[in-house]
């Protein structure tokens, strides 16, 4: 893939109208303005690729292979890794992505990475051509660490992108969703979704690049690559980075703590010198991820995080509807927390409320649950399933315990080092509340 496609490069000219208001350490201060999305409506637009390839070889073009247009303004600090097999490298994979008409075929390479045993997740545009009036993707090539190749032509696959930006190239919606009827878990642990946190977060992206060579890389001419920087800045709706990347490496995961926080999309260049100025993405946040557990049909579903600054209590919960309405009256939306189990043989996850503190307090001990009503809580019921212990890639949800604070006393966590902070300020450990995935 090249410039302006599969890693869209915008001049400066194009960045003022996209993206404006933000403080930066740059030559000019550019902020990304939040816009309106179409992630606020649940359905997307699915489409199935043929099975049979119909495509006549003779007519496609080889992808096309990045090559420098600059020098650019980013020390390239890629690293590349050794060692794709392993995790959380094996989840990343080189997307080979075929457009077509009557009388041409041409090709391009993007990225994408396994969140579960039957989705991947890439960048909207490496499904949907805007640049080039090529519509949909008509075959999709996915290579995985250990060399192997599956294709949509001889394997049933569907693909789902935004309304948003099929009709208008949102670039705040360059977010997909590819779907296989093969389990991708033979070839790759599936990568745990996070929220960004903060700007200034140190990310890293990992992805298969036209321009570096590796006698490892199980991609003819692609090596996998990692690159380090940080958030400089965020919104729902977007991230822009200090992180390098080229073309080719569109649809590639922001990672933190070997979590994915966002896909990778695009690159700013200054209009003049052609310098690269920033890179950024889509992060997943309340509403990226709201948007796709309505439309991968084998994702599991998210538990929304939301702070009260005025109490200091944190509130959990699995209703997005219920998310919008406390953000509409206050509340911070801190994205997701963690997600919960897909099957029904794990714990059902109480909630109660207290009227007398606006406490809410999370168990899976039925005796807590029946108890705490004794003492004026109020009973919520059922409010998500949590895992076994004993399932594949759970996590440890912590409990913690303020003594001195009447609203928010319990705080739930899946992050060790906010568990330590937390007990260095004197908060109580109370052990595994339940696990998550």
């Amino acid at each position: 893939m090249f410039a302006i496609r599969r890693f869209k490069l915008y001049s400066w000219t194009i960045v003022l109208a996209l993206v404006c208001s933000m403080d930066f350490a740059l030559p000019m201060p550019i902020q990304a303005k939040e816009q309106p999305t179409s992630f606020g409506e649940e359905q997307g637009i699915r489409k199935t690729l043929a099975q049979q390839d119909e495509l006549d070889e003779n007519i496609l073009n080889p992808p096309a292979i990045y090559t420098d247009e600059a020098d650019f303004e980013f020390v390239d600090q890629r690293e590349i890794i050794t060692t794709p097999t392993l995790a959380p490298y094996h989840s990343c994979v080189s997307l080979e992505l075929v457009y077509s008409d009557s009388s041409s075929a041409f090709a391009y390479y993007g990225n994408a990475f396994i969140v579960s045993n039957h989705t991947l997740l890439t960048s909207a545009h490496c499904l949907y051509d805007h640049e080039n009036q090529g519509g949909y993707v008509k075959r999709i090539d996915i290579t995985f660490a250990d060399g192997t190749t599956i294709s949509s032509a001889n394997s049933a696959m569907d693909v789902v992108i935004s309304k948003g930006f099929e009709a208008n190239n949102n670039y705040e919606e360059d977010l997909g969703i590819i779907e296989t009827e093969i389990d991708l878990s033979r070839y790759a642990t599936p990568l745990k979704l996070a929220s960004p946190s903060k700007p200034k977060q140190n990310v890293e992206m990992v992805g298969y690049t036209n321009d570096l060579f590796s006698s490892t890389s199980p991609v003819d001419g692609r090596a996998l690559a990692k690159s380090t920087g940080r958030i400089e800045m965020m919104n729902p709706s977007l991230l822009i980075l200090s992180v390098y990347g080229v073309p080719g490496q569109s649809g590639s995961p922001i990672l933190t703590n070997n979590k994915a926080v966002g896909v990778f999309n695009f690159g700013l260049r200054d209009s003049s010198t052609m310098e690269l100025i920033q890179t950024g993405g889509v992060p997943f946040l309340s509403q990226q991820l709201h948007w796709l557990t309505q439309n991968a049909r084998y994702m599991n579903q998210p538990i929304y995080r939301a702070y009260n600054p005025n109490s200091g209590e944190h509130l959990y919960t699995r209703s997005y509807a219920e998310l919008e309405h406390i953000t509409q009256v206050g509340w911070k939306d801190e994205g997701m927390a963690w997600m919960e189990s897909a099957g029904q043989n794990g714990e059902i996850v109480w909630r109660l409320y207290n009227p007398n503190t606006g406490d809410h307090h999370y168990t899976v001990d039925q005796h807590e649950y029946s108890e705490l009503p004794k003492y004026g809580w109020i009973q919520e019921g059922e409010t998500w399933i949590a895992p076994q212990k004993t399932t594949p890639q759970v996590q440890a949800v912590y409990r913690l315990y303020n003594p001195h604070a009447i609203s928010g006393a319990h705080h739930f966590t899946t992050d060790l080092q906010e568990r330590n902070d937390l007990i260095r300020l004197g908060w109580k450990e109370e052990g595994i509340a339940f696990y998550a995935l």
